[in-house]
Protein backbone atom coordinates (compact mmCIF):
# COMPACT_ATOMS: atom_id res chain seq x y z
CA UNK A 1 0.00 0.00 0.00
CA UNK A 2 2.82 2.59 1.10
CA UNK A 3 4.28 1.39 -2.28
CA UNK A 4 1.78 2.26 -4.23
CA UNK A 5 0.74 5.69 -2.22
CA UNK A 6 4.46 6.19 -3.18
CA UNK A 7 4.78 5.76 -6.98
CA UNK A 8 1.12 7.44 -7.31
CA UNK A 9 3.34 10.68 -5.68
CA UNK A 10 6.62 10.71 -7.98
CA UNK A 11 6.23 13.22 -9.86
CA UNK A 12 6.01 12.38 -14.10
CA UNK A 13 8.77 13.99 -16.08
CA UNK A 14 7.89 14.79 -19.57
CA UNK A 15 11.24 13.30 -21.93
CA UNK A 16 11.80 13.26 -25.86
CA UNK A 17 14.19 10.86 -26.56
CA UNK A 18 16.71 11.68 -29.54
CA UNK A 19 18.70 8.40 -30.93
CA UNK A 20 19.68 6.68 -34.16
CA UNK A 21 17.08 4.02 -34.18
CA UNK A 22 18.78 0.64 -33.55
CA UNK A 23 19.48 -2.37 -31.15
CA UNK A 24 20.99 -0.50 -28.49
CA UNK A 25 18.44 2.36 -28.57
CA UNK A 26 15.37 0.09 -28.65
CA UNK A 27 16.91 -1.32 -24.80
CA UNK A 28 17.41 1.98 -23.69
CA UNK A 29 13.80 2.86 -24.74
CA UNK A 30 12.18 0.25 -23.59
CA UNK A 31 13.53 0.35 -19.66
CA UNK A 32 12.97 4.11 -19.90
CA UNK A 33 8.90 2.92 -20.79
CA UNK A 34 9.19 0.54 -17.73
CA UNK A 35 10.45 3.60 -15.37
CA UNK A 36 8.19 5.05 -12.84
CA UNK A 37 8.32 8.52 -13.36
CA UNK A 38 9.31 8.84 -17.24
CA UNK A 39 6.76 9.09 -19.73
CA UNK A 40 8.36 9.41 -23.07
CA UNK A 41 6.06 12.23 -25.03
CA UNK A 42 8.08 11.95 -28.32
CA UNK A 43 11.12 10.61 -30.24
CA UNK A 44 13.44 12.52 -32.33
CA UNK A 45 14.59 10.34 -34.96
CA UNK A 46 18.19 10.84 -36.66
CA UNK A 47 18.24 10.06 -39.98
CA UNK A 48 21.98 10.81 -40.77
CA UNK A 49 25.04 8.95 -41.78
CA UNK A 50 27.76 10.77 -40.64
CA UNK A 51 26.87 13.83 -42.25
CA UNK A 52 23.75 15.94 -42.97
CA UNK A 53 24.77 16.22 -46.29
CA UNK A 54 24.91 12.54 -47.01
CA UNK A 55 21.85 10.04 -47.95
CA UNK A 56 22.07 6.53 -46.51
CA UNK A 57 24.26 4.95 -49.68
CA UNK A 58 26.79 7.88 -49.41
CA UNK A 59 27.11 7.82 -45.72
CA UNK A 60 27.53 3.92 -45.84
CA UNK A 61 30.14 4.37 -48.51
CA UNK A 62 31.95 6.51 -46.97
CA UNK A 63 32.04 4.72 -43.72
CA UNK A 64 32.87 1.51 -45.71
CA UNK A 65 36.35 3.18 -47.34
CA UNK A 66 37.30 4.52 -43.43
CA UNK A 67 36.75 1.56 -41.40
CA UNK A 68 36.31 -1.60 -43.82
CA UNK A 69 33.67 -4.31 -44.44
CA UNK A 70 34.21 -6.01 -41.27
CA UNK A 71 33.28 -2.67 -39.23
CA UNK A 72 30.62 -1.86 -41.21
CA UNK A 73 29.15 -5.60 -40.73
CA UNK A 74 29.33 -4.51 -37.21
CA UNK A 75 27.33 -1.72 -37.53
CA UNK A 76 24.70 -3.23 -39.42
CA UNK A 77 24.19 -6.33 -36.66
CA UNK A 78 23.17 -3.28 -34.36
CA UNK A 79 21.31 -1.41 -36.98
CA UNK A 80 19.98 -3.03 -40.39
CA UNK A 81 19.90 -6.67 -39.35
CA UNK A 82 18.12 -5.92 -36.01
CA UNK A 83 15.51 -4.77 -37.59
CA UNK A 84 15.15 -7.29 -40.06
CA UNK A 85 15.28 -10.02 -37.15
CA UNK A 86 13.49 -8.01 -34.83
CA UNK A 87 9.95 -9.38 -35.35
CA UNK A 88 11.54 -12.68 -33.97
CA UNK A 89 12.90 -11.20 -31.28
CA UNK A 90 11.67 -10.33 -27.72
CA UNK A 91 12.92 -7.08 -28.20
CA UNK A 92 11.18 -4.43 -29.88
CA UNK A 93 12.38 -1.72 -32.27
CA UNK A 94 11.99 2.25 -31.52
CA UNK A 95 9.16 2.53 -34.10
CA UNK A 96 7.42 -0.61 -32.71
CA UNK A 97 7.66 1.02 -29.49
CA UNK A 98 6.44 4.24 -30.26
CA UNK A 99 3.26 2.61 -32.21
CA UNK A 100 2.54 0.46 -29.15
CA UNK A 101 2.42 3.58 -26.88
CA UNK A 102 1.12 5.98 -29.44
CA UNK A 103 4.45 8.02 -29.01
CA UNK A 104 5.25 10.70 -32.17
CA UNK A 105 8.52 10.20 -34.14
CA UNK A 106 10.17 12.92 -36.00
CA UNK A 107 12.48 11.82 -38.30
CA UNK A 108 15.59 14.39 -39.43
CA UNK A 109 18.66 14.98 -40.69
CA UNK A 110 19.37 18.36 -38.04
CA UNK A 111 18.01 18.04 -35.06
CA UNK A 112 18.52 21.86 -34.34
CA UNK A 113 16.34 22.89 -38.07
CA UNK A 114 13.31 24.73 -37.25
CA UNK A 115 11.18 21.65 -38.01
CA UNK A 116 12.68 19.46 -34.98
CA UNK A 117 12.20 22.81 -32.85
CA UNK A 118 9.11 23.31 -33.39
CA UNK A 119 8.31 19.59 -33.12
CA UNK A 120 9.94 19.70 -29.45
CA UNK A 121 8.39 22.60 -28.49
CA UNK A 122 4.86 21.31 -28.74
CA UNK A 123 6.11 17.95 -26.60
CA UNK A 124 6.54 20.78 -24.03
CA UNK A 125 9.22 18.27 -22.24
CA UNK A 126 11.00 18.36 -18.92
CA UNK A 127 13.86 16.24 -20.20
CA UNK A 128 15.55 15.79 -23.37
CA UNK A 129 17.52 12.73 -23.39
CA UNK A 130 20.07 11.83 -26.52
CA UNK A 131 21.10 8.21 -26.26
CA UNK A 132 23.45 6.66 -29.40
CA UNK A 133 22.55 10.11 -31.40
CA UNK A 134 24.58 10.87 -33.86
CA UNK A 135 23.82 14.68 -34.45
CA UNK A 136 25.02 18.02 -31.56
CA UNK A 137 22.62 19.43 -30.05
CA UNK A 138 22.55 23.43 -29.90
CA UNK A 139 21.85 25.89 -27.11
CA UNK A 140 18.29 26.49 -28.59
CA UNK A 141 17.09 23.28 -28.29
CA UNK A 142 18.50 22.57 -25.27
CA UNK A 143 16.23 25.75 -24.04
CA UNK A 144 13.78 23.81 -24.14
CA UNK A 145 13.67 21.51 -21.71
CA UNK A 146 12.52 22.62 -18.58
CA UNK A 147 14.69 20.44 -16.22
CA UNK A 148 17.55 19.83 -18.52
CA UNK A 149 18.92 17.83 -21.26
CA UNK A 150 21.10 14.46 -20.69
CA UNK A 151 23.25 12.42 -22.87
CA UNK A 152 23.81 8.33 -22.49
CA UNK A 153 27.73 7.75 -23.21
CA UNK A 154 28.68 4.33 -23.12
CA UNK A 155 32.20 4.86 -21.12
CA UNK A 156 33.97 5.95 -18.31
CA UNK A 157 33.64 9.74 -18.95
CA UNK A 158 36.06 11.71 -19.34
CA UNK A 159 37.84 8.71 -20.46
CA UNK A 160 36.85 7.74 -24.18
CA UNK A 161 35.07 10.64 -25.45
CA UNK A 162 33.72 10.17 -29.18
CA UNK A 163 32.49 7.24 -31.50
CA UNK A 164 32.50 3.56 -30.74
CA UNK A 165 34.02 3.88 -27.01
CA UNK A 166 33.37 -0.05 -26.09
CA UNK A 167 35.83 -0.46 -29.46
CA UNK A 168 38.53 1.58 -27.78
CA UNK A 169 38.24 0.35 -24.31
CA UNK A 170 38.95 -2.97 -25.83
CA UNK A 171 41.29 -2.08 -28.10
CA UNK A 172 43.47 -1.08 -25.46
CA UNK A 173 42.75 -3.75 -23.35
CA UNK A 174 40.66 -1.66 -20.71
CA UNK A 175 39.70 -3.68 -17.36
CA UNK A 176 36.24 -2.30 -17.80
CA UNK A 177 34.22 0.13 -19.59
CA UNK A 178 31.27 1.80 -18.09
CA UNK A 179 27.92 3.83 -18.98
CA UNK A 180 27.74 7.98 -17.81
CA UNK A 181 24.87 9.95 -18.09
CA UNK A 182 26.00 13.51 -18.12
CA UNK A 183 24.76 16.73 -19.22
CA UNK A 184 24.80 18.09 -22.39
CA UNK A 185 26.90 20.89 -23.16
CA UNK A 186 28.19 22.61 -26.40
CA UNK A 187 30.89 20.03 -27.68
CA UNK A 188 30.32 16.43 -27.95
CA UNK A 189 30.66 14.43 -24.30
CA UNK A 190 31.38 17.19 -22.26
CA UNK A 191 29.21 18.16 -19.73
CA UNK A 192 28.88 18.09 -15.82
CA UNK A 193 28.67 14.15 -15.15
CA UNK A 194 25.43 12.64 -13.06
CA UNK A 195 25.71 8.85 -12.91
CA UNK A 196 27.78 6.41 -13.58
CA UNK A 197 28.20 2.49 -13.70
CA UNK A 198 31.08 -0.02 -14.11
CA UNK A 199 30.87 -2.86 -16.49
CA UNK A 200 34.00 -5.36 -16.08
CA UNK A 201 35.28 -6.85 -19.54
CA UNK A 202 35.58 -10.36 -19.61
CA UNK A 203 37.35 -12.06 -22.17
CA UNK A 204 34.96 -14.11 -25.18
CA UNK A 205 32.44 -11.05 -25.35
CA UNK A 206 32.05 -9.09 -28.35
CA UNK A 207 32.23 -5.23 -29.25
CA UNK A 208 27.85 -5.63 -29.43
CA UNK A 209 27.63 -7.97 -26.29
CA UNK A 210 28.90 -4.90 -24.48
CA UNK A 211 26.84 -2.45 -26.10
CA UNK A 212 24.11 -4.46 -25.07
CA UNK A 213 25.01 -4.77 -21.64
CA UNK A 214 25.62 -1.25 -21.07
CA UNK A 215 22.60 -0.17 -22.79
CA UNK A 216 20.37 -2.54 -21.02
CA UNK A 217 21.75 -0.53 -17.82
CA UNK A 218 21.28 3.00 -18.51
CA UNK A 219 17.64 3.30 -18.25
CA UNK A 220 18.27 3.47 -14.55
CA UNK A 221 21.26 5.89 -14.69
CA UNK A 222 18.45 8.05 -16.21
CA UNK A 223 15.87 8.05 -13.84
CA UNK A 224 18.35 8.67 -10.89
CA UNK A 225 20.04 11.44 -13.13
CA UNK A 226 16.52 13.02 -13.28
CA UNK A 227 16.24 12.45 -9.77
CA UNK A 228 19.50 14.73 -9.00
CA UNK A 229 18.06 17.30 -11.60
CA UNK A 230 14.96 17.53 -9.23
CA UNK A 231 16.77 17.52 -6.30
CA UNK A 232 18.72 20.40 -7.52
CA UNK A 233 21.77 19.30 -8.01
CA UNK A 234 24.26 20.08 -11.16
CA UNK A 235 26.96 17.38 -11.45
CA UNK A 236 30.27 16.41 -11.15
CA UNK A 237 32.47 18.49 -13.29
CA UNK A 238 34.87 15.89 -15.49
CA UNK A 239 38.24 16.30 -14.52
CA UNK A 240 40.54 16.75 -16.94
CA UNK A 241 40.45 16.55 -20.65
CA UNK A 242 40.01 12.77 -20.92
CA UNK A 243 40.42 11.12 -24.09
CA UNK A 244 38.68 11.61 -27.91
CA UNK A 245 38.73 9.36 -30.56
CA UNK A 246 36.84 9.00 -33.70
CA UNK A 247 35.76 6.35 -36.08
CA UNK A 248 38.08 3.09 -36.04
CA UNK A 249 40.37 3.12 -39.24
CA UNK A 250 40.61 -0.31 -41.38
CA UNK A 251 43.76 -0.88 -40.28
CA UNK A 252 42.85 -0.68 -36.45
CA UNK A 253 39.68 -2.87 -37.22
CA UNK A 254 42.17 -5.54 -38.55
CA UNK A 255 44.17 -5.38 -35.62
CA UNK A 256 41.57 -5.86 -33.46
CA UNK A 257 40.42 -8.79 -35.30
CA UNK A 258 44.07 -10.33 -35.55
CA UNK A 259 44.40 -9.59 -32.00
CA UNK A 260 40.77 -12.38 -31.65
CA UNK A 261 38.96 -9.83 -30.43
CA UNK A 262 35.31 -9.78 -31.64
CA UNK A 263 33.24 -6.91 -32.99
CA UNK A 264 30.11 -9.06 -33.28
CA UNK A 265 29.09 -13.05 -32.68
CA UNK A 266 28.76 -15.43 -35.56
CA UNK A 267 25.11 -15.47 -36.92
CA UNK A 268 23.65 -17.84 -34.13
CA UNK A 269 25.54 -16.17 -31.34
CA UNK A 270 24.15 -12.93 -32.53
CA UNK A 271 20.45 -14.26 -32.37
CA UNK A 272 20.59 -15.73 -28.74
CA UNK A 273 22.31 -12.61 -27.82
CA UNK A 274 18.72 -11.00 -29.43
CA UNK A 275 16.83 -13.43 -28.11
CA UNK A 276 18.22 -12.74 -24.75
CA UNK A 277 19.13 -8.99 -24.99
CA UNK A 278 15.86 -8.02 -23.14
CA UNK A 279 16.72 -10.20 -20.10
CA UNK A 280 20.72 -8.82 -19.91
CA UNK A 281 21.48 -6.50 -16.81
Amino acid sequence: MKETQALSAMPVRRVVFCTYPGLYSALLLNGLLDMPGIDVVGIIASTRILSKRYGYLRGVWHNLRHSGLRYLLFQAYSTDLFHLLQPFSRCKSVTGHARRHAIPVFKTTDINAAPSVDFIKELDPDIILTGYFNQLVKPLVMSLARLGCLNVHPSLLPEYKGTDPVFRAMQNDEPEIGITVHMLAETFDSGPVLARDRVFLQTGYSVLHYYVLSFRRAAGLVADSIGRLEAGETGETQSGDGSYQGWPTRVEVQRFHRAGKQLFPALAGYWVLLRSSADIA
